[in-house]
């Protein structure tokens, strides 16, 4: 079973992430604080670092370039999509808020099945939504 780290620190969208990703029976690490991110990098042998950019007390690029370090595949969270050049330059996947629950796990598979190394940034950019979008990340229609 893979085990995933979840970084996001807003509440409801961490809560929904986790749940969703232990429904898909991965063992997950769900924590909000850049400190608790990399308390856990350290601790336990994850297969995929889920991170968003904005945390209260830090950087979530830093704790993606350790868990880079430490051959974890790694996913970018970010709701501003003007960082999308920078994400494609540091050739790192990536998925900007608003996002739908089925791309972030279609996502999620992906990488898990992925080889290390290998990115599909550009295939990124061509997720279409879904219906079933992810409440509390930004988008117009979701409350």
């Amino acid at each position: 079973m893979d085990k995933i780290l979840l970084v996001e620190d807003y509440l409801p969208l961490n809560r929904l992430l986790c749940d969703s990703l232990e429904d898909e029976d991965y063992r997950v690490d769900c924590v909000g604080t850049a400190a608790e991110a990399f308390r856990m990098l350290e601790q336990g042998a994850h297969d995929l670092a889920i991170v968003d950019v904005h945390l209260p007390d830090g950087s979530g690029y830093d704790i993606a370039d350790r868990a880079l370090e430490l051959g974890i595949e790694t996913i970018i969270l970010t709701g501003r999509p003007d960082q999308w050049a920078a994400l494609r330059l540091w050739k790192v996947e990536h998925i900007t808020k608003p996002f739908s629950l089925d791309q972030f796990l279609r996502l999620v598979r992906e990488r898990l099945r992925a080889p290390p190394g290998w990115s599909r940034t550009k295939a990124a950019r061509g997720f279409a939504p879904s219906a079933t979008e992810v409440p509390g990340c930004g988008h117009p229609n979701v409350a």
